[in-house]
């Protein structure tokens, strides 16, 4: 009774219930877990095996060599969970009716795929289109070939990196690649991700491409100065020496303020660079170094520019007289949202006096 309510509970029934093919079955049907625990003989029958593989293809794992090589078994097997593979015998391995049925519906289960059947471009097609690094798994002629290694490509940009040497080596196949999805730059040989003409050439149509190239052409001037305006440049994804390029970080913190994050330590102190961002989004004043959060004389400048600012300065600064006051004259409407905690009509403002600002 125990076994009908929960297949697991074979596990510690004697041996003659578990080799009670009735008792088995009804337990494989209500846990396919429980052919683990069936008797030698019943995990050679073709019933009971059948069970198992129809709730979960897994289970052939736990099946005789024997029903490991029944093909109708093995082929419920797959089509329940194509990674049941594994478990089938050789020969079906090799069964390239049923290699095709694994290989559609994941393109990994190529891995278990007999060395004949990976040579067989039908099966290479089929297995990459569903799921590129399947190439992985591919002959090495066919990781060689052109239009195999581009449906890869095709499905996912990172199956660059299975290809042969040849291909990750070839200027026209990776540009290919590359505009398709500029991050398969990555997974290029070392000479194309150093090429000059090649880098500048995407990085005009994809700033982004830039991260992927060596690490000399990362701080090419010529090449940095054709992808700073473009609308998709990020600072994050530059190299740690562009970061303290001042017209660089510049240009990125007029298009985003929050680039400002990803600046190095000495721009993020300047007031000219900090300035520019928090003009984009006071957010940016989260970002700009202690000292200049700190600097009362700094901060009058930027309430000029954002009052909100106020909510990433200092206590002290906050209820500093002078810099509410000058808030107050530039975005009076502002003021009350950069403090929620602050009775600012309590506190007296003093003018602020000539010269403060500098």
């Amino acid at each position: 009774g125990r076994i009908q309510k929960d297949g697991r509970d074979l596990k510690h029934a004697p041996r003659k219930i578990r080799k009670d093919k009735e008792i088995v079955l009804t337990a494989v049907q209500q846990n396919w877990g429980a052919l683990v625990h069936a008797s030698d003989a019943l995990r050679n029958d073709g019933e009971i095996i059948m069970a198992g593989v129809k709730h979960n293809g897994l289970s052939l794992e736990h099946a005789s060599d024997v029903i490991k090589n029944n093909r109708d078994v093995v082929f419920v097997a797959v089509r329940n969970n194509c990674f049941a593979l594994e478990f089938a015998s050789d020969e079906l391995k090799n069964d390239r009716e049923l290699v095709l049925t694994a290989v559609n519906r994941d393109g990994l289960s190529l891995r278990y795929v007999h060395e004949i059947l990976r040579i067989d471009r039908e099966v290479i097609l089929a297995a990459v289109g569903q799921n590129g690094n399947a190439l992985k798994y591919a002959h090495t002629s066919l990781q060689n070939d052109p239009d195999v290694v581009s449906v890869a490509i095709h499905q996912n940009y990172e199956s660059l990196g299975y290809a042969s040497d040849s291909l990750r080596d070839d200027r026209m196949f990776v540009l290919r690649a590359v505009r398709r999805n500029y991050n398969a730059m990555e997974y290029a040989s070392e000479r194309v991700r150093n090429d000059r003409d090649l880098c500048f050439k995407v990085v005009k149509s994809n700033c982004n491409v830039l991260r992927h190239c060596s690490e000399s052409l990362q701080t090419d001037r010529e090449i940095v100065d054709a992808i700073v305006h473009q609308k998709d440049f990020h600072l994050q994804d530059t190299h740690e020496a562009l970061r303290d390029n001042r017209a660089l970080v510049l240009a990125a913190v007029k298009q985003n303020g929050n680039a400002l994050k990803y600046a190095s330590d000495r721009l993020r102190n300047d007031a000219g660079v900090v300035m520019a961002a928090i003009r984009h989004t006071s957010h940016a004043m989260k970002y700009a170094s202690g000292e200049l959060r700190y600097n009362r004389q700094f901060i009058l400048r930027a309430v000029t520019a954002d009052a909100n600012v106020l909510k990433f300065v200092s206590n002290d600064l906050q209820r500093d007289n002078s810099i509410l006051q000058m808030a107050m004259q530039n975005e009076p409407g502002s003021l009350q949202l950069a403090f929620d905690g602050i009775n600012t009509n309590s506190m007296r403002l003093e003018p602020v006096k000539q010269g403060e600002i500098v």
